[in-house]
C-alpha cells in the first residue's frame, strides 16, 4: 500500500516539476511585408434588359430598356 501511495507521490510531485519547468508560450503579432502582383486584362461588358412589345397590331408602342456597360478603369 505504501509503494503504490509512493509511487503516486512521486509520479504527481514529477508531473508538477515537469508542468512549471516548460517554457511558456504566449500569443504574439508580428508584421512583415509580403510582395504581391496581379494583372488586370482590359474588358468590358455589355448588358441589355429584355423590352417586350407583345402582340404586334399598327398601333405605336413605346417600350424602355437598359443597357449597362462594365469596363475595367482604363479601358
Amino acid at each position: 500500500m505504501f509503494a503504490k501511495n509512493n509511487r503516486i507521490v512521486a509520479a504527481s510531485i514529477a508531473a508538477i516539476v515537469l508542468a512549471t519547468s516548460a517554457p511558456q508560450s504566449f500569443a504574439a503579432t508580428a508584421t512583415g511585408s509580403l510582395t504581391i502582383s496581379a494583372n488586370v486584362v482590359a474588358a468590358c461588358t455589355v448588358v441589355g434588359s429584355a423590352i417586350a412589345f407583345g402582340a404586334y397590331t399598327q398601333a405605336v408602342v413605346n417600350q424602355t430598356g437598359g443597357i449597362t456597360v462594365l469596363c475595367t478603369n482604363g479601358t
